[in-house]
């Protein structure tokens, strides 16, 4: 759900580099969906104070830095 009593929710960092780490195996590729979400991870990523967020950020941008660069 996008909105709770009417309220936006802001999307999570972790659950977002979650999600992008299920899809890098992905055979559709980088869809305009994962472009945004790797968007919104990357900009999130420099101000993160929490360890936990910043380990899944980093691991989802560098899976998907690999997969861009065809190392992986």
């Amino acid at each position: 759900n996008a909105e709770v009593f009417g309220v936006p929710l802001e999307p999570h960092v972790d659950f977002t580099a979650m999600a992008l780490l299920a899809l890098r195996p992905s055979r559709h590729g980088e869809t305009a969906v994962i472009r945004r979400a790797l968007t919104y991870l990357s900009g999130r990523s420099s101000g993160l104070t929490s360890t936990y967020s910043m380990a899944w950020a980093a691991m989802a941008l560098s899976a998907w830095n690999a997969a861009a660069a065809g190392t992986v």
